[in-house]
């Protein structure tokens, strides 16, 4: 009997299994995908599932290497790597072309074979056509060494009956490409507003004049449930694999060092095992908001949402507020025609949320007066699609009212987001200038539900990163990075190589000051054609700036807001209004539903 031969019950058993990415990256755990099928209307019998790992020597990959020489190819063409000795030499258009496939299943052939009590063999080595495999494990995942850089590794699979112990099919064989190493990061510098210096690094804390400090990051980091290869052709599969991505991701967010962190597009269940865990080992706290709308994807229903974590050496939280903006539609949907409700539903219910924290400083943060300061962080990402233009500023005026009782509690304001707006949109010209005129049409909106809405509110918002250009003292080619006619940075999103500014951070300027900014990227230097790359792991770029309280200002220890989004207070919950034609906005004007 040949060692390829299979030795089991005839049995109608096909075992697939693949792969996100076939180039291993070194600290990046490899989780394959399995299934067993029966053919037919048969089903497989209870079963388990034997895995083993192995890595060819060094030697093997030596032979190898001058055998394929000419199908090698490097990455340093394809991504613009500065070292590309230390990525793979693999050509990773070869891999596009590759990575989706799953491997041939039965592997029958004799030379590829092993024996098939996988679980009880002791050999060390095996050799099959000149290569030498050294065994290195047995569990069904595996997490690259650097023992591993530059060799190919084997994952062999299969199903044993539970009852009898016999394999259900041949042994399924997966090859990989050769082990690379991690990507090794590129620093972005934090830049002072009035001082064309950058700083040492992202860390570093700027003095202010009040005498605290503290620093905001806003970062949209691509949810795996929407990083897929169809939206994302310019990424190499093992840069996109989650399993990189979240790894590249962490050390991003942490490097930055920032006091608040505001993320957009968290997973739920990444939250739950891997943000919130490592996070807390950083020391930091966090809080959560799911979206209300699942996405079902890979078999499965999958939410994503906004975390946003803060320092506990600086700063307690003292109140959340959490806004779902479906909830606040049904008012609106009773004050139209019954032939309009349906689709006013439709194009308003979108599943977006916010959340905002009420926080106070810890320690010896106190202002001049002995109070300790506060501030509110509001986080949040507004629908996305383009055709729902009245979806957007339903939900951004709605946020900004609610955010307006806040301020009226003389508590400073940041908010941050994927605002999905462009620079002199609607809902961005609502923010920054506090008005916008209705203008009622088919395409921004089509129900006409505009005209029931308050577009206006008091605060003074600006966007941090308009600072950058209006110093006087930056240098040049930070300022080359920005937008002159919006005032806003070029690109904070640059998904399928189409840069567009929707994420901004803005505050209310009449409380805070902008100390410093963290550089922005320009398309030369964010890795490839698109985002993400193998240097950056999301398709939006990370914002963060440094703020102080300004001279002069004086907390004052008042009672905390009621949430701002609950009950009939006016303009907050459904700011809807009574119609009127001139542009100003008075009291007298709006109405509350009862």
């Amino acid at each position: 009997m040949g060692a390829g031969d299979f030795v089991g019950p005839k049995l109608d058993i096909e075992v697939v299994m693949s792969l996100k990415s076939k180039t291993p990256v070194v600290g990046c755990q490899i989780n394959p995908s399995v299934r067993v099928n029966g053919y037919g209307s048969g089903q497989p019998p209870p079963h388990t599932l034997n895995f083993t790992w192995y890595r060819e020597t060094s030697a093997s990959a030596e032979q190898t290497t001058v055998t394929g020489v000419q199908d090698v190819c490097s990455l340093e063409s394809q991504l613009s790597v500065p070292n590309a000795s230390d990525i793979n030499p693999l050509c990773h258009s070869n891999e596009m072309a590759q990575e989706n496939h799953t491997a041939v299943s039965p592997l029958n052939a004799a030379s590829n074979a092993l024996p098939h009590d996988l679980s009880n063999h002791n050999l060390i080595d095996v050799n099959t056509e000149g290569i030498t495999w050294i065994k290195l494990g047995s569990s069904r995942s595996y997490v690259p060494s650097s023992d591993d850089v530059g060799l190919t590794l084997k994952l062999e699979c299969v199903p044993v009956d539970h009852l009898t112990g016999v394999h259900l099919s041949p042994v399924f064989v997966i090859l990989t490409y050769p082990v690379i190493i991690f990507p090794t990061p590129c620093p972005r510098c934090m830049i002072s507003v009035g001082s064309a210096m950058k700083s040492e690094c992202s860390s570093s804390e700027p003095r202010s004049t009040s005498g605290i400090n503290f620093t905001v990051l806003s970062y949209n980091i691509l949810a795996d449930l929407y990083a897929s290869r169809n939206a994302h052709q310019n990424t190499p599969a093992w840069a996109l694999a989650w399993e990189y991505r979240s790894q590249n991701l962490l050390n991003e967010i942490i490097g930055y060092n920032s006091d608040i962190i505001c993320l957009q597009e968290v997973q739920s269940d990444h939250f739950d095992t891997y943000f919130q865990p490592e996070m807390e080992k950083h020391g930091y706290s966090s809080v959560y908001k799911k979206k209300t709308k699942e996405v079902y994807t890979a078999n499965q229903y999958i939410m994503d949402g906004c975390a946003t974590f803060f320092r506990n050496d600086k700063f307690k939280l003292i109140i959340k507020y959490e806004l779902e903006f479906d909830n606040h539609l049904f008012p609106v949907v009773d004050m139209l025609q019954p032939n309009q409700r349906n689709e006013v539903c439709f194009r308003l219910m979108k599943g977006n949320i916010a959340v905002v924290l009420i926080l106070e400083a810890v320690g010896n943060d106190t202002l001049q007066n002995g109070v300790k300061s506060r501030i509110g962080v509001a986080n949040t990402h507004i629908h996305a699609d383009s055709n729902f233009q009245d979806a957007k500023m339903f939900q951004v005026v709605n946020f900004i009212k609610g955010l307006e009782e806040i301020s009226n509690s003389q508590i400073p304001l940041l908010i941050c987001g994927d605002m999905n707006s462009l620079p002199k949109s609607d809902p961005y010209k609502f923010v920054r200038e506090g008005k916008v005129r209705h203008i009622s049409n088919k395409l921004r909106d089509p129900l006409g539900i505009q005209k029931h809405m308050v577009f206006c509110h008091s605060m003074r918002l600006a966007s941090a990163y308009a600072s950058l250009i209006q110093s006087e003292n930056v240098e040049r080619k930070q300022k080359a990075k920005m937008n002159i006619k919006t005032g806003e940075p070029k690109f904070t999103n640059f998904g399928s190589g189409h840069p567009r500014t929707l994420d901004y951070i803005f505050y209310t300027e009449t409380d805070l000051k902008v100390e410093k900014l963290l550089e922005l990227l320009d398309k030369k230097n964010v890795g490839g054609l698109a985002l993400p790359s193998h240097l950056w792991s999301s398709d939006h770029i990370a914002l963060m700036a440094s703020f102080s309280y300004k001279q002069g200002y004086k907390s004052q220890q008042i009672s905390v807001p009621r949430n701002p989004w609950e009950g009939n207070t006016p303009g907050l919950k459904l700011l809807l209004m009574e119609e009127f034609d001139n542009t100003t906005c008075t009291s007298r004007h709006c109405k509350v539903l009862s």
